[in-house]
């Protein structure tokens, strides 16, 4: 067999992108990496590893690991059959962009606004639920709505393998780059085009041979046609769907406010504009329409970050884990020398302490984001005042107000659960930390101590798993405890 599969995949980034450095700077945690345009780039390696990792979780009935993506040591070693390139960024028009893109190229808008990387603001929860000292951090991330293009070669393959990869590159469960259990690197597959070659017949290594390296140059006609992806078993990776509607008000707060949030207030002098002191998390998109692209920052989306629910998910789990484990904080002279359980690592990853003799863990709960138009959802200015702890009086020029969201159309929070290495017990801590949070019982984002972020509605289990298999409706009456 002579034979070489060519994949042509364009992506649009459904939520930010991550892909970092490994170094930061004076302003920035983490860099993320760029071409010599000094434009956002996606590694091969990177592609190759996602590609590789969810092969290995649905692909091995029809080729191993080993022998198709490759294997190092012993005598049985072997380069990988499979050959990923670069991904290269769009500009406006819906092209992808060379490596040495001429300096009016790189003038093109769309371009110039992805040079300016949005920066997406952390903070580590500990043991109490509350921030960690000095667990304020910050990633710099590639905007949703970037489109990339990549190519992938299979060499003396089946033509199954190739369709597969394709169906791989194109499942919702894919993800791309750092931090993709909280939200980050999802993406939707919007072309693709597929050619077979085998270069023992001179017709097919003409057309071969024809096919230009550089992705951003035309390809000649007849060379690759469009395909469609089929469809990946789920396989280990189950799919829990939350449809939740908001109780009361729910925050996330974005730091700045955005300007759409202003209004007009009167002072001594006249009347002037005036951002809410805690507003909604906004993060503006790329749009395509007609073919061309736009990241119009005026008009951002409103933004529930996934990683947001993973903090609360993660606690609420721990707490839950220690319960059964008997474990209580009255019966623990010291809460901050609880040890956070097993089942909390597995599900949500863990790294080992200095000097520990053990590896880290990935997670293996995948939260996607969710984003709405700021026109969607109704909003409403909510003032307060600091009081003095002392006297309980109002404290002089300690007046403050924050925007909170009190109805939207409604969401769906999706949670891709990897089912491989856990363990029922596991499983079910998930599932009452889950049953919280569509009850009311547990509330997410800021301002919760004060009535916001409390949810109400059902959650859809898989139902190919006799553990989930079910569709549990709760509401805030049904689930007070």
């Amino acid at each position: 067999m002579n034979t070489i599969d060519v994949l042509r995949c364009t992506i649009e980034l459904t939520s930010p992108m991550i892909i970092g450095t490994g170094r930061g700077d004076s302003i920035q945690d983490s860099l993320f990496v760029t071409d010599a345009n000094g434009l956002p780039v996606i590694p091969g390696t990177s592609l190759a590893g996602v590609l590789r990792s969810r092969w290995m979780e649905t692909g091995s009935h029809l080729e191993s690991e080993a022998t198709l993506f490759g294997s190092a040591g012993g005598e049985d070693s072997a380069a990988s059959r499979v050959e990923v390139s670069f991904g290269h960024i769009h500009d406006s028009n819906d092209q992808p962009v060379p490596y040495a893109a001429s300096s009016s190229r790189l003038e093109d808008p769309l371009l110039t606004a992805s040079g300016v990387l949005l920066s997406r603001e952390h903070v580590r929860l500990g043991i109490r639920g509350s921030q960690q000292r000095g667990g304020l951090f910050e990633d710099s991330v590639v905007a949703a709505g970037h489109r990339f293009s990549f190519e992938i070669s299979v060499r003396n393959s089946a033509p199954e393998v190739s369709q597969h990869i394709l169906a791989m590159v194109a499942d919702s469960a894919t993800r791309i780059g750092a931090k993709t259990r909280g939200g980050m690197g999802s993406f939707q597959c919007v072309g693709s085009t597929h050619g077979r070659f085998d270069l023992s017949d001179p017709n097919d290594l003409n057309r071969y041979v024809s096919l230009p390296a550089d992705l951003c140059q035309p390809v000649p006609d007849g060379v690759l046609s469009d395909i469609q992806p089929s469809v990946v078993s789920a396989g280990t990776r189950q799919c829990i769907e939350l449809h939740l509607h908001p109780e009361s008000g729910w925050l996330f707060g974005g730091g700045a406010s955005h300007p759409m949030y202003e209004r007009e207030v009167e002072e001594r002098d006249g009347i002037r504009s005036k951002s809410p002191d805690m507003s909604p998390f906004t993060e503006p998109r790329v749009v395509w329409k007609d073919g061309k692209g736009q990241l119009d920052a005026s008009a951002p989306d409103v933004v529930i970050p996934a990683s947001g629910i993973k903090g609360a998910l993660r606690h609420r789990c721990a707490f839950y884990a220690h319960a059964d484990a008997g474990q209580f904080a009255d019966e623990i002279d010291a809460v901050d020398r609880l040890e956070e359980p097993e089942a909390v690592g597995r599900l949500f990853g863990c790294i080992p302490h200095p000097g520990e003799d053990a590896a880290a863990k990935p997670g293996q709960v995948f939260i996607e984001e969710a984003r709405f138009s700021a026109q969607q959802m109704a909003t409403k200015w909510i003032d307060h005042v600091s009081l003095d702890r002392f006297s309980g009086a109002p404290l002089d020029g300690r007046l403050f107000n924050e925007m909170a969201v009190f109805e939207d159309p409604g969401w769906i929070l999706r949670i891709h659960v990897n089912t491989a290495d856990l363990q029922s017990s596991d499983l079910h801590i998930l599932r009452r930390a889950l049953e919280d949070l569509a009850s009311g019982d547990l509330s997410v984002g800021a301002g919760s101590g004060r009535g916001h972020g409390s949810f109400s509605g059902k959650v859809d289990w898989p139902s190919a798993d006799e553990d989930w298999g079910k569709v549990v409706e709760v509401s805030s009456e049904e689930g007070s405890r």
